[in-house]
């Protein structure tokens, strides 16, 4: 459904929620969504179901008019089964946080970097600069992307401002979880690990007859340690904070105050 007469697209309007990039067509695509639908997502990508909501493709050359200065944004990068989307759909509330849980957009930016086609950082910084829009004007917004855009932290840090969580789960804890899911898991597994060899981890580059015989707890072990490897370089930053799935009893103070009373 296209954008309708009472609804007009306005760039500056959070409410017209950047939901995808369109590169071989060259545009922007905007759901219409107000705080409380985006709030309630468990993930704003394919996942979602917006079908009925208006919608408008905006050619990406207008996006410039955006992100002139680094918004104000703070982030969840984590490991995967880490509780990362429970943490963050804890500490949205109305006029204190809002939380963005993996939106897509993020995703295909990430697949932008993997292919070479992310060099200019004017699509990034705009992508960043339309989800730091606020529905209320001090109300901090947090996103928690899917860990399969955490390719993206560089680019995070350099484009906005805000500080960052790094959440991970143990190995032993990574591995129960995708025990439990039996083939689905471990499926997932492999999929994560083509993910983070395209990022460029130096286990993508062992022999296939090595991969081969990984058993299935090996392969995950290994995919915990990748994930773990592309946090670590971030972990040393100023701007960013370490932590375990088991929640420490205090966030640091240079942190939104919802975001310290809901730890």
């Amino acid at each position: 459904m296209l954008a309708e007469s009472e609804n007009p697209f306005d760039l500056d309007d959070p409410r017209w929620f950047l939901d995808g990039l369109e590169m071989a067509s060259g545009r922007a695509c905007f759901v219409r969504a107000d705080r409380a639908a985006v709030s309630a997502e468990p993930f704003l990508d394919h996942r979602w179901r917006h079908l009925q909501a208006p919608r408008v493709d905006v050619p990406l050359s207008e996006l410039g008019a955006i992100g002139a200065e680094p918004p104000q944004l703070s982030f969840i990068w984590h490991t995967s089964f880490c509780a990362s989307t429970l943490l963050a759909a804890s500490l949205d509330a109305a006029g204190g946080c809002l939380a963005l849980k993996e939106p897509r957009v993020l995703v295909i930016l990430a697949a932008l970097k993997r292919s070479g086609r992310l060099r200019d950082p004017a699509l990034a910084r705009a992508a960043f600069a339309l989800l730091a829009r606020r529905f209320q004007p001090r109300e901090p917004v947090l996103i928690k992307p899917s860990n399969g855009a955490n390719t993206l932290i560089a680019e995070a840090a350099a484009l906005t401002r805000g500080p960052m969580l790094l959440l991970y789960s143990d190995c032993e804890s990574f591995l129960v979880s995708m025990a439990k899911k039996g083939s689905g898991g471990f499926g997932y597994v492999r999929e994560l690990f083509m993910t983070l060899a395209a990022d460029g981890h130096p286990a993508g580059r062992w022999p296939a007859e090595q991969l081969f015989k990984l058993t299935d707890l090996q392969m995950a072990a290994l995919v915990w340690r990748m994930q773990m490897d592309h946090l670590e370089p971030a972990s040393s930053r100023p701007w960013a904070w370490a932590s375990s799935a088991r929640w420490p009893a205090s966030t640091p103070s240079g942190w939104p105050r919802s975001w310290r009373s809901a730890s």
